[in-house]
């Protein structure tokens, strides 16, 4: 893409898995941790490597689509290895901010609520679509978080690192 004179207005990264559901500790694989976190944090950390300097469009943003499962303050047990990848990846949200701050670029971990998908199952209370446009306006920068740390939900609302 470079190559070819190629410009981004932004990148989301929205990939994700939750792997040992409910597991206590004492039973947790290792394996699946290590498949979390390489989908979690590694998959949107290798695609920002090769393509933040793509990034050229004015009011550009990288959206990092995070959980509430990643906040320290409202920790939980279960589900080890998505919480704490989920975590790790609103670490590097915030990296990125403080490392492209001068260049006009929005970072952004996003909790998009709880939803009917493949995994939020048909209980979920949320629209995916409503969760969509939520995060559109945040690329768009219609709506502005305003927080310290780049941790929103879909509306820009800081939630709890």
């Amino acid at each position: 893409m470079k190559n070819e004179g190629r410009e981004l207005g932004a990148i989301v990264n929205n990939a994700a898995i939750l792997t040992a559901r409910n597991t206590p500790i004492e039973k947790l694989d290792m394996d699946e941790v290590i498949k979390s976190f390489d989908t979690n944090v590694y998959g949107p950390l290798r695609v920002v490597k090769h393509f933040l300097q793509l990034l050229r469009e004015q009011d550009a943003s990288v959206i990092n689509i995070s959980s509430e499962a990643g906040s320290i303050s409202n920790a939980y047990p279960d589900d080890y290895p998505y919480a704490i990848s989920k975590t790790a990846l609103n670490m590097f949200s915030q990296q990125l901010q403080v490392y492209v701050k001068d260049w006009g670029i929005q970072v952004l971990s996003i909790h998009p609520g709880w939803m009917k998908t493949d995994m939020g199952g048909e209980n979920a209370p949320s629209d995916p679509r409503e969760a969509a446009r939520g995060i559109l306006d945040l690329i768009e920068r219609k709506v502005m978080a305003k927080t310290r740390f780049k941790f929103v939900d879909h509306t820009g609302k800081e939630m709890p690192i």
